[in-house]
């Protein structure tokens, strides 16, 4: 794999940014801030100007509209770029000797559209298109036929690229008629849903839980006792919410969907809530949150089927890790399983993880696979970047850091920026972070869990509050001092005396995690491991 470019910074006059998120917007409002003067040009998938992806499951009932990034972070795309072309799709991109050419369509039609250096002879009864550089290998997504609709292809000619892809849910065959939460159309189709349904609760039919790893609620007087929502069960005729998966987006939506007085129910492959992200320990813990909000919660279940009526109750289908089936009822169904990398357009040439990701080097330079690379180019294609969702950046300190964190996306730019304006880079250095908030707690994650090898030391606050932090036996040699501190705090014996901390995971303790985000931007840090639960020391004095 190489990253090389042949063509000087100070030559190069036009990027086209490929993605209008906080990425893509940030990445334009970067170049401008690094004195870059020539010709942005960006496409953005989504009619919407760029806005903020969070806010789409934490506050589902509280927007109105979008919250547009023009205002949450001081930049405005139609001012920082020349050329703004949204709803529209990148579907080619072929290197040239002395940059690249880019090929875009509106995004209302098919993924199958590629571009050719031969003029396209349709077999579909297309008219020739644009430039005769184009063809057209799919349908429209909408009613209309081929015959009666044209792609509007455009050729972008430019010295550099910026991937800002962004992701897209991941939908297994058996949730094909499940809905997604992931744009700003996505959660106004879900909460047209679910309004419909706060503005007119009806009584549910309480029945007895028969799955095998149903916990929820056990009696009805603690369900009834909920402030200011409608009497509801964990299992009953028809949910109002079934949603397929307990990451960070399923619990988020299963809380604010509670909070709502909406009966919801949730179905996680694994044996508790994140557990691929955080663990089983604290997994646990999470499921005890939907537990006390009066949710169900189905672990090592899948679902197998979702059937959607005329009326639009979908009959779900539940098999459990022993076998068991389950059929049950929902008015909506959410797919939360997770996102991937939204790349699988994207050429051969370019290196990608085995989830999609792009492989970039510490600029944001994407890696190339040189042996897949045309052969009539005399030198390695000029620059072409990727950054936010779906990126993977090699960092000295953090190994590779996923793009998929909201502060990488709003951080990152500045690197790509120094890169293709040959300015100096000055970026904070900062831990991978990720913040939710879930059924009334404020968590956040900094640092990359080790689930594999590492352990999980908690720190229980008398006020309800508590940290986790996630050691592994730390073998560098202890200073002079560190020595003197474990030797009076009592290192366990049998243990190790000194821990490396990777991550911490912080629950309504804002202290701690203002201390943890400084403690992990510069990778694990070391503590004694006797002060691990010493409640009376912060964590800076571990």
């Amino acid at each position: 794999m190489a990253s090389a470019s042949t063509l000087p910074v100070s030559q190069i006059g036009s990027v086209l940014i490929v993605g209008a998120g906080l990425a893509g917007l940030r990445t334009a409002q970067a170049l401008r801030g690094h004195g870059f003067t020539g010709h942005i040009t960006v496409i953005g998938a989504e009619s919407h100007a760029p806005y903020d992806r969070p806010p789409l499951s934490k506050h589902l009932f509280d927007n109105d509209s979008p919250v547009f990034l023009s205002s949450d972070i001081d930049a405005d795309l139609h001012t920082l770029a020349d050329q703004v072309l949204l709803g529209r799709r990148v579907v080619e991109l072929i290197p040239q000797p002395s940059g690249w050419r880019v090929g875009s369509v509106p995004a209302a039609f098919s993924d199958d559209i590629e571009i050719s250096d031969e003029s396209p002879t349709s077999q579909r009864g297309d008219a020739p298109l644009p430039g005769g550089s184009f063809t057209h290998a799919g349908t429209p997504t909408d009613s209309r036929s081929t015959n009666d609709v044209k792609p509007e292809a455009a050729e972008h000619l430019v010295d550099a690229v910026v991937l800002a892809l962004g992701a897209a849910p991941v939908v297994l065959p058996s949730l094909e008629q499940a809905l997604t939460l992931h744009t700003w159309d996505d959660a106004r189709t879900l909460r047209s849903i679910l309004t419909a349904r706060v503005s007119s609760p009806s009584q549910v039919t309480l029945a007895p839980a028969s799955h095998p790893n149903t916990r929820g609620p056990l009696d009805q007087h603690s369900i009834a006792s909920l402030p200011d929502a409608p009497v509801v069960a964990a299992s009953c005729d028809i949910h109002d919410l079934l949603i397929v998966g307990a990451g960070w987006i399923g619990v988020e939506l299963a809380a604010v969907a509670r909070a709502q007085g909406l009966s919801v129910c949730v179905v996680e492959a694994s044996s508790a809530p994140l557990e691929r992200h955080l663990g089983v320990e604290i997994g646990e813990r999470i499921a005890e949150w939907i537990h006390e909000n009066h949710g169900e919660l189905l672990t090592d279940s899948q679902v197998r089927m979702v059937d959607t009526d005329a009326n639009g109750i979908s009959r779900v289908l539940v098999v459990n890790g022993t076998g068991d089936e389950r059929e049950l009822r929902a008015r909506a169904v959410v797919s939360a399983i997770g996102a991937r990398p939204a790349t699988t357009w994207l050429p051969g040439y370019i290196a990608t993880s085995a989830h999609g990701a792009v492989l970039t080097d510490p600029r944001g330079q994407v890696y190339l696979e040189t042996n897949a690379l045309p052969t009539n180019l005399n030198a390695l294609p000029m620059h072409l970047y990727a950054v936010g969702d779906c990126a993977v950046r090699e960092d000295a300190v953090h190994g590779r850091v996923t793009g998929g964190h909201w502060a990488v996306a709003l951080n990152d730019p500045e690197r790509i920026a120094a890169a293709l304006t040959g300015s100096d880079l000055s970026v904070r250095p900062a831990a991978p972070h990720v913040f939710s908030t879930q059924f009334g707690h404020d968590v956040n994650l900094f640092g990359t869990p080790d689930l594999d090898h590492d352990e999980v030391i908690f720190r229980d606050y008398p006020d309800g509050s508590w940290t986790a932090l996630y050691v592994r036996p730390d073998d560098a040699p202890p200073s002079v001092s560190e020595t003197d501190s474990a030797q009076t705090t009592g290192a366990v014996a049998g243990h190790a005396e000194r821990w490396l901390v990777e991550a911490v995971f912080t629950v309504d303790a804002p202290r701690d995690a203002s201390q943890a985000r400084k403690l992990t931007a510069n990778g694990p840090f070391s503590i004694a491991a006797g002060n691990a639960s010493d409640l009376s020391l912060p964590l800076k004095n571990l």
